[in-house]
């Protein structure tokens, strides 16, 4: 069963109470807010398991960082249909980072000239130009 409560308390509480009336076994949770886990009881009284994700302060909790998750899937997303199809995507980023993990070849533009092109192994690591060995030092790359 998975349910989203949209950020509603009133929701969330029905929600709790569908899985309790559903005798599940065990229950991830990501509460709405810090008033949410006052409904801990109700899987308690069950005997149902809860963990928590991403709960308030001084609950225990497992973090999830759901925007690196989110660009770890897009990512692999990118590079599967790249793979599947044999077709180039053209990816504009401002992260370094990502730009070294995915991309093969890459463009680097400096007020509005290129002024790198070439395979990223290349243009990230050992650039020709100044102004990109000064833009990859000035960010720790």
């Amino acid at each position: 069963m998975v349910f989203n409560s949209n950020g509603q308390p009133e929701e969330e509480l029905k929600h709790i109470t569908a899985l309790c009336n559903a005798r599940v076994d065990g229950v991830i949770w990501e509460p709405v807010n810090a008033q949410s886990l006052e409904h801990t009881h109700l899987f308690s009284r069950q005997n149902i398991s809860v963990h928590c994700l991403n709960a308030p302060e001084g609950f225990l909790s497992y973090e999830i960082d759901f925007e690196k998750a989110g660009c770890e899937l897009a990512e692999k997303l990118i590079q599967t249909y790249t793979q599947e199809t044999g077709c180039a995507l053209t990816l504009v980023t401002h992260s370094l980072q990502q730009a070294r993990r995915i991309a093969d070849n890459v463009l680097f533009f400096y007020k509005g000239k290129l002024l790198e092109a070439g395979e990223a192994n290349i243009a990230l690591y050992h650039p020709k130009t100044l102004e990109a060995k000064q833009f990859l030092d000035f960010y720790g790359i």
